[in-house]
């Protein structure tokens, strides 16, 4: 019997179900264990971009203030010159 035909249950006996099933639910556990691993890798992912978008978050408001600092300080000395 090849692996696409489709089969009728009703013409197998019992011994065939079980090794039928059992068959099936190896391959599930194939299955489950590698969407497992690639669930664990995008979560992975995930976390590390997660990281990095705290990282930027962090330095861009580092870099504002630091841009408001200055600019204070430019504009008070400009005040303070055109008095």
């Amino acid at each position: 019997m090849q692996e696409n035909e489709p089969i009728d249950l009703n013409k197998l006996s019992q011994r065939e179900l079980l090794i039928l099933c059992a068959s099936d639910i190896r391959q599930l556990k194939v299955d489950s264990k590698e969407l497992r691993e690639q669930n664990q890798q995008l979560a992975q992912k995930q976390q590390d971009q997660a990281l990095q978008i705290n990282s930027l978050e962090t330095r861009a408001k580092v870099y504002g203030g630091i841009g408001g600092f200055i600019t204070g300080l430019a504009w008070s000395l400009i005040e303070r010159f055109t008095k």
